[in-house]
């Protein structure tokens, strides 16, 4: 799960307990939120270490909406930091 990326060293009920605030989060910017049981996840997990499965790639148009949002900031900072000069 995303919570125990975001905060690795959180008990099992404070994962819980933030999922909903996660949640809510990815909603407002458009990232999806996959929950699954941790029986689901732990057999995805070992058909990747055995090589029966291969990991699902992050949509190529998220990727690329997101790369595009991030070369707008870095030019708006860019102008910034000549007008300041």
């Amino acid at each position: 799960q995303i919570e125990h990326h975001l905060w690795p060293n959180l008990s099992m009920l404070s994962y819980q307990k933030s999922a909903p605030m996660v949640r809510e989060i990815c909603q407002k910017h458009g990232v999806p939120y996959i929950q699954e049981n941790v029986f689901a996840r732990t057999k995805k997990t070992v058909d990747i270490m055995v090589g029966t499965s291969s990991m699902k790639w992050f949509p190529e148009s998220y990727e690329r909406s997101y790369l595009e949002a991030d070369a707008l900031v870095e030019v708006e900072k860019n102008q910034q930091v000549t007008k300041c000069n």
